[in-house]
């Protein structure tokens, strides 16, 4: 999957997450698709970031474009396969300005993911490795998110993500990454 479908995929998933996402949310999630590690299943695509010198799978982006088929679990599911793997717990946060905020910590929540706080703006959930437990035998589909034309605002951000792409992302984590982790390491003792 190239770049320019990846960002597409940031803005689709920004415009189903906020019910009128600013010009800045609709780039930061096309940003952020360049950086992570996609997953997917059927009509639903997770973004998850990870490197070797982090301790933790950070996901930034977990959309489904078609609702309440099992998707979104089935996708999570491959996530928890790959923290697994990594012996790695998976951290998420979950904004309180969205429109879907209370679905989102239900669907965390019923997929053994423990709320470890609040800021003013978030929720911060937190799925240890140790206490993954992933269904056997999961199909492994793996399918591209069918995605419209890009409008003029649409390719502007996303021609804007991939320079920020290659000017910001040498040695750094995304913004969302280091503010989580501040968040985590500050607050809680795990």
């Amino acid at each position: 999957m190239n770049n320019l479908s990846k960002t597409k995929e940031g803005i689709t998933a920004a415009k189903q997450i906020y019910s009128s996402p600013s010009f800045m949310q609709l780039a930061f999630d096309a940003f952020y698709t360049l950086i992570s590690n996609r997953f997917s299943y059927a009509s639903s695509v997770g973004y998850v970031y990870s490197t070797p010198k982090l301790d933790r799978i950070y996901i930034l982006l977990l959309y489904s474009l078609q609702q309440r088929k099992g998707h979104s679990t089935e996708t999570i599911n491959k996530i928890k396969r790959f923290a697994v793997a990594e012996s790695k717990d998976i951290v998420v946060t979950v904004s309180k300005k969205s429109d879907f905020s209370e679905k989102a910590r239900y669907f965390y929540e019923k997929n053994g993911f423990e709320c470890i706080g609040t800021d003013m703006n978030h929720y911060y959930y937190i799925l240890e490795h140790k206490k993954i437990q992933t269904p056997i035998g999961i199909c492994d589909e793996c399918s591209n998110t069918i995605i419209g034309k890009f409008s003029l605002r649409e390719k502007m951000i996303t021609y804007l993500a991939i320079i920020a792409y290659h000017i910001r992302m040498r040695n750094t984590h995304p913004i969302a990454v280091e503010t989580m982790d501040k968040w985590i390491r500050k607050n809680t003792t795990i």
